[in-house]
């Protein structure tokens, strides 16, 4: 990986949740398995595939943000998403 491209690494995992971050620098760069990682958080594997996955979407949406300008998707509660149909009003 390039200096470069570490720096925005580390900068996008200074953004997303703490423990989400930890759970992928665990999985992606010290080589942890999901497993590993419970023991080390002392949760369900479960909530450890959850943070991961958030953590990912997070960084996907910094990046979208970063790189392109786009405004990234919110996930503020399962209320908050809306077809397009219901945010049309039909």
């Amino acid at each position: 990986m390039a200096v470069k491209d570490d720096f925005i690494l580390k900068d996008a995992l200074r953004m997303i949740d703490p423990i989400s971050a930890k759970v992928l620098s665990w999985h992606y760069a010290e080589g942890y398995s999901f497993q590993e990682i419970t023991g080390l958080l002392q949760r369900s594997i479960s909530t450890v595939r959850n943070y991961h996955n958030r953590g990912m979407f997070e960084l996907q949406q910094y990046y979208l943000r970063q790189c392109s300008g786009r405004e990234p998707i919110t996930l503020t509660g399962s209320d908050s998403a809306q077809s397009p149909e219901q945010s049309a009003g039909y």
